[in-house]
């Protein structure tokens, strides 16, 4: 472990330097007193940070009472299903709000904490899992985390809220005295989360969501009846209303219904997944679960200890550097886990875009092959067509001379009859015109006899 540490310590990665921001610009608050800083400069040239007027403003608000932070929602179906529906640069400061975890731009510890939460929620969407799969996924994580310190003085509490989930992963969390206590509750965990369902927990399951049901029917009718009790708002109120006013009201009254609408899609689908017979987890999923665990946890049994617990000292044989490059560059949440990840990531898209553009030249090869079939098939059909036609013999041609001849001499013949025809009518019209007498006077000649 102390030589993988060394290896990922010494080198730099393009994680670090947006941990260090997110951590508030040092990490000397890991051994220090909250609210020290070498670097007490960060933040005054970028102007206000969160609401206040510099760094040495936040970190006095932060350092008056230690932050407590409100875990329970992470036992919360609904909650679960926002962290997943959020984008990568919302989700941190949502679950900061959520959570409580208001100190995490001062405190590193606080820091890494969400940033886990964020990965996990990361991971889980990565592999599709369900927003059940993933409520159990981050509770397991968190039974893991509270195993790993020796006593109960971590700054990051644990969530002790039983849920109706298949089984209860966080309440009574265990302790582990070593790596391989932790790899066997691992594995004793993980093979109860992939077992199929006994009748006994359907049935159980079926009970507990009956019950919310009717719970959620009581307090619907307990909300119709307040609504009855309150007086209507007279006409003469309602025209005083301003058109801006009208408009707000309107848009609340749609915001209400969507954000309605929305809460029962996610409550159906809830009971949906409560009420699949299938294991929660199946082989694949077990395996991928077990090596993020591998990589995040157990790797890292000490380091985990370190992180989360107050005062909690690093061996110098568990790590031959210096703290700061091991919180920057070994904990999975910072640097060295999201270089790999990025790394992956990259190579993903770069396959992606070659299987996108395999497909875009292989339908163009279809189109020209399809294009080129059709050419051929015609010329085919063109030369069939001609092979096919029948062929003129001597004969043939002999009664098709006689027919043309006959045809032609026919024509002409009643091209005949028809001047034939007109000269006779024009010689009948002419010879009952009356004759012209003749003189008997011998016009002279005009020429001399000679």
């Amino acid at each position: 472990m102390s030589s993988r540490a060394g290896s990922t310590a010494g080198s730099s990665k393009p994680g670090t330097s947006s941990s260090n921001r997110r951590g508030g610009g040092t990490t000397s608050e890991l051994t220090s007193p909250k609210g020290t800083s070498n670097n007490n400069n960060v933040g005054s040239d970028s102007g206000p940070i969160g609401g206040f007027a510099n760094r040495e403003e936040m970190i006095a608000y932060f350092s008056k009472e230690k932050i407590t932070p409100n875990l329970s929602p992470l036992s919360d179906y609904t909650f679960i299903h926002g962290c997943m529906n959020k984008k990568e640069n919302e989700l941190l400061e949502y679950l900061s709000k959520q959570l409580g975890v208001a100190d995490y731009l001062v405190d590193l510890r606080s820091s890494i904490y969400l940033d886990s939460l964020c990965h996990y929620v990361a991971f889980c969407k990565e592999h599709s899992f369900s927003t059940r799969q993933t409520m159990e996924f981050i509770n397991l994580m968190e039974t893991l985390r509270k195993g790993c310190l020796s006593s109960e003085s971590s700054n990051i509490p644990i969530n002790t809220v039983i849920t109706n989930n298949q089984m209860p992963t966080v309440a009574g969390a265990p302790k582990f005295s070593s790596e391989l206590e932790l790899q066997e509750f691992v594995k004793t965990q993980l093979f109860e989360m992939s077992k199929p369902l006994s009748q006994e927990q359907v049935s159980d399951l079926e009970k507990q969501i009956q019950d919310e049901e009717r719970k959620l029917e009581e307090e619907r009718l307990k909300q119709e009846k307040e609504k009855k009790k309150k007086p209507p708002s007279s006409s003469s109120s309602s025209k005083k209303m301003t058109k801006d006013e009208e408009e707000e009201l309107l848009r609340k009254q749609e915001e209400e219904q969507r954000l309605a609408e929305e809460k029962a899609m996610i409550e159906k689908k809830r009971k949906e997944e409560y009420r699949s017979k299938l294991p929660l987890f199946n082989i694949d999923d077990v395996a991928i679960v077990s090596d993020f665990i591998l990589k995040t946890v157990v790797q890292h049994y000490h380091l985990y200890k370190y992180v989360y617990e107050e005062n909690q000292p690093v061996q110098a044989c568990d790590y031959q550097v210096s703290v700061n490059s091991i919180m920057l560059d070994c904990v999975y949440p910072l640097s060295a886990m999201l270089q790999d990840v990025a790394y992956m990531q990259k190579k993903e898209d770069e396959r992606r875009a070659l299987e996108e553009a395999e497909t875009r030249r292989r339908q163009a090869e279809e189109e020209e092959r399809l294009r080129l079939e059709n050419e051929a098939r015609e010329r085919y059909e063109k030369e069939k067509a001609e092979r096919n036609a029948p062929k003129l013999t001597d004969e043939n041609l002999k009664e098709i001379a006689e027919y043309l001849k006959h045809e032609v001499m026919t024509g002409l013949e009643d091209k005949v009859s028809v001047v034939e025809t007109r000269v006779k009518a024009t010689e009948e019209t002419a010879m009952s015109l009356p004759t012209p007498q003749k003189s008997n006077s011998r016009p002279q000649s005009s020429a001399k006899t000679k």
